[in-house]
């Protein structure tokens, strides 16, 4: 709600051409993240905050451009994500929200694990980082 209430984080002074975005939704097909992205540009109109869908298969120019623009929430597919992490692009630095849609324990701990080995730092966890996981059919227990 915080993201509604303020807007978006602004980017670092030292972040040349690198997106900053604020929450982040991963998606594992690109038809569910462009679904993703058309339902929270509903929920976002008029709000300040700007939405961004990335994932493969798809112009990465046109995609950059978009998230030059600005991105506070950012809906991706993990490899475009990596893609766009490794160029530079994108940091996740200023993660305060992350939802897993549709996903499974396998594609969670590969994910986190893919990103640990990277060295990013998501928000630093200097902030409290909000974990929500949406799972096609119903896990027996999670505890984050």
């Amino acid at each position: 709600m915080s993201m509604l209430k303020y807007g978006g984080t602004p980017s670092p002074p030292d972040g040349r051409r690198r997106t900053y975005p604020t929450a982040l939704c991963l998606a594992p097909t690109r038809e569910l993240a462009s679904q993703i992205h058309d339902e929270s540009k509903k929920f976002t109109y008029c709000t300040g905050i700007a939405t961004v869908v990335v994932y493969g298969g798809a112009d990465v120019r046109n995609q950059l451009r978009d998230l030059e623009r600005g991105c506070d929430l950012l809906i991706a597919t993990p490899g475009r994500l990596v893609d766009l992490i490794e160029r530079g692009r994108l940091s996740m630095e200023q993660i305060k929200f992350l939802c897993l849609d549709e996903v499974s324990f396998k594609r969670f701990f590969l994910l986190i694990t893919l990103l640990l080995r990277m060295n990013t730092n998501i928000g630093h966890f200097s902030y409290r980082l909000i974990v929500c996981l949406i799972w096609v059919s119903s896990p027996k227990f999670v505890a984050l």
